[in-house]
């Protein structure tokens, strides 16, 4: 079986479908959340997501964009140097787009080639790596991680750092996080984001994966957005393209 993990699409639809364009023959695709904000296009996630029936848990800029949208604050009179990205994509989702994001589960848990997975958006405290056992342990829904056969581990998935990695915590216990499909942190000092970050499990063996894709429609719509001047900066950095024109 081969599995397709991906995290951390905010709303960069053209790096989402580069990567499902590539891993087409994915018996399943599982997202560990954060569909939306600091992106162009979040509708055109959702619509995909959507489409392809991808299964995915809530991330931190998910619930951020539905309590923006269900808030009493105004912005149709907000002048465009004050607009953030959360703004722009409440503008463009409707209703049910927001429905759909406060409807995403916290977690979910599934088995493939006899290893038993967790997910969730978020390891641990802020940015904080998932370092003990009872912390793995505690994902589990509130109990232990279920009884192996040798050779099968307890895997538990992550985004929100935006770091591929894979950390073992005992030899059948592991967290994973497959990375952002849409830019890396700030924190590894990249000038531009120029690749979607992913992971695949084939027969339980998990794969590293980094694809460059055309970045130039999302950076060039990303220019043209009336935003505070930090959020076009961000803009700039994450989809920056190496020929604008």
């Amino acid at each position: 079986m081969k599995i397709l993990l991906i995290s951390d699409v905010h709303s960069n639809i053209q790096a989402l479908e580069a990567v499902l364009a590539v891993e087409v023959d994915a018996d399943a695709v599982y997202c560990a959340g954060d569909l939306v904000d600091y992106g162009p296009f979040p509708r055109e996630v959702l619509d995909l997501v959507r489409e392809r029936n991808i299964p995915c848990v809530s991330g931190n800029h998910d619930e951020r964009v539905v309590a923006f949208a269900r808030s009493s604050n105004t912005r149709a009179d907000m002048r465009p140097q004050d607009r953030h990205w959360v703004h722009q994509n409440v503008e463009a989702l409707d209703a049910g787009d927001i429905a759909f994001l406060d409807a995403l589960p916290e977690s979910l848990e599934f088995t493939a080639d006899g290893h038993e997975y967790h997910m969730r958006h978020q390891g641990a405290a802020g940015y904080e790596l998932m370092q003990l056992l009872p912390e793995f342990e505690a994902h589990w829904s509130g109990r232990r991680s279920p009884d192996l056969e040798p050779g099968q581990t307890a895997r538990v998935i992550i985004g929100h750092t935006h770091i591929q990695a894979v950390h073992y915590l005992a030899a059948d216990r592991l967290w994973l996080n497959p990375g952002s499909v849409s830019y890396r942190p700030t924190r590894q000092d990249l000038e531009v984001s120029r690749d979607a970050e992913y992971m695949t499990v084939v027969h339980g063996e998990i794969r590293f994966h980094r694809l460059a894709y055309d970045r130039r429609k999302t950076f060039l719509f990303t220019r043209d957005l009336p935003l505070v001047d930090s959020e076009k900066r961000v803009g700039q950095r994450l989809f920056g393209a190496d020929d604008p024109t």
